[in-house]
């Protein structure tokens, strides 16, 4: 399978492992603290990179809207996201997660690829800038448009956590959204969309998982 997918995957199931206090506690700017420099490069794209980061969002809050209606269930299927061809087997795959919705998820997971692969096309001189710069520019515009805070450990109420573990598993879902527009080698096309579905499919593991916590708590 093509690099893209397989580091969209490895990105998300690692952050996704990560222990929660660790993620609490965090550089919520990323892998770069150098602001002046940062600050510097993003004017090169702080008008294209906005507009593209708002329709990424519009779209992704559909898709959200869609997994939070289904009953999906990963342990519902045993098939391999890299054995998925094309978009007959996807909608299959989304099927048997018990997405209420199938099509129309497959119709916005692919809509979010060209949104990527346009924003690399028209905006060659972003990807002039260390890759690592990029990755960080467009977290940190997400982060604003999402109002995104990282959390320090601190005594919550069940229904708080939950809320903090449940924004963190869209925070995720970013982090692969960001890795595919800031990676200069990314494959677009079929790969990407792989991609954006194996994010789907951890998001959807991530937030049962924020659900179960929050379950195991109120019955303390």
């Amino acid at each position: 399978m093509k690099k893209t997918v397989f580091i969209l995957f490895a990105i998300s199931f690692l952050l996704l492992s990560c222990d929660k206090e660790n993620l609490e506690t965090q550089n919520t700017n990323g892998v770069l603290k150098d602001d002046k420099r940062i600050n510097n490069q993003k004017r090169i794209i702080d008008n294209k990179l906005s507009d593209f980061i708002t329709e990424c969002i519009a779209l992704n809050n559909q898709i959200l809207t869609i997994l939070e209606e289904s009953n999906s269930d990963i342990k519902s299927t045993s098939q391999n996201l890299d054995d998925i061809k094309d978009e007959a087997e996807l909608l299959r795959y989304f099927e048997k997660l018990k997405i209420s919705k199938p099509d129309k998820l497959v119709r916005l997971t692919k809509e979010l690829s060209i949104q990527t692969e346009i924003f690399y096309q028209d905006n060659k001189e972003f990807y002039e800038i260390p890759e690592a710069d990029r990755f960080e520019i467009i977290m940190q515009e997400i982060d604003s448009q999402l109002n995104y805070e990282a959390h320090t450990s601190a005594k919550r109420t069940c229904k708080e956590q939950w809320a903090i573990d449940d924004a963190r598993c869209e925070r995720t879902f970013w982090i692969g959204v960001s890795f595919a527009a800031a990676s200069g080698f990314v494959s677009f096309g079929w790969s990407t969309v792989i991609g954006y579905a194996a994010v789907q499919a951890n998001m959807i593991v991530c937030k049962a998982d924020a659900n179960a916590d929050y379950e195991a708590c109120i019955r303390k």
